[in-house]
């Protein structure tokens, strides 16, 4: 997030029509084919008081769509892999 602002919108590209956007307070995952309907949701990340980086971060996940629970997971992953390759190409240039 520091890298590319405060607000970044990223295609999953395993997903079709779904995007994840990114802020500081929530990850919203919505479909972009039905005027951006909220799918599913990161939200309330426990950051505070960390003492590392590599230790996976607690959140709330909210389902909003029936379905959402078939891709929660693989949706995570998608967005891990377009956000390494957002990572990489970025360093490249």
């Amino acid at each position: 997030m520091l890298r590319y602002g405060s607000l970044l919108r990223v295609t999953l590209s395993q997903h079709r029509g779904l995007e994840v956007i990114l802020n500081s307070e929530v990850w919203l995952c919505v479909d972009s084919l039905a005027n951006d309907q909220p799918v599913l949701a990161w939200r309330e990340f426990n950051i505070h008081a960390r003492d590392n980086l590599y230790k996976p971060v607690t959140c709330k996940l909210y389902l909003y769509h029936n379905c959402a629970g078939l891709i929660m997971g693989s949706a995570l992953d998608d967005l891990h892999q377009v956000l390494d390759q957002l990572l990489i190409h970025k360093s490249e240039v």
